[in-house]
């Protein structure tokens, strides 16, 4: 095969930094949206992640390494946009809240 797909891993390289830097906390609800029912499960995860990559998962690595949502202190910096909302699917890696 050939292509960026070949060329970059496909989805596995997704998969893989998945497992290691970005976590997407995401579920559905047909009752909310158009896809069928998913819980966000992160022991589930965490334990597919270890078992298919050997790995240790880390899911907290973004917040922790770039600073998180919790009392982070966003003050001092300026001309950030923030551009999401309840019915982005990415909302859930966002912030709601008026810094």
């Amino acid at each position: 095969s050939s292509g960026i797909n070949a060329e970059y891993g496909g989805m596995t390289g997704w998969d893989f930094q998945s497992c290691t830097e970005m976590f997407m906390p995401i579920s559905s609800n047909p009752d909310l949206d158009m896809f069928p029912a998913s819980s966000y499960d992160l022991e589930a995860i965490v334990k597919y992640c270890e078992a298919k990559w050997k790995i240790t998962a880390r899911p907290y690595h973004l917040k922790y390494y770039f600073g998180g949502q919790d009392g982070f202190d966003f003050s001092g910096y300026s001309r950030i946009v923030f551009s999401n909302g309840m019915l982005d699917p990415w909302a859930a890696g966002g912030t709601a809240n008026k810094l």
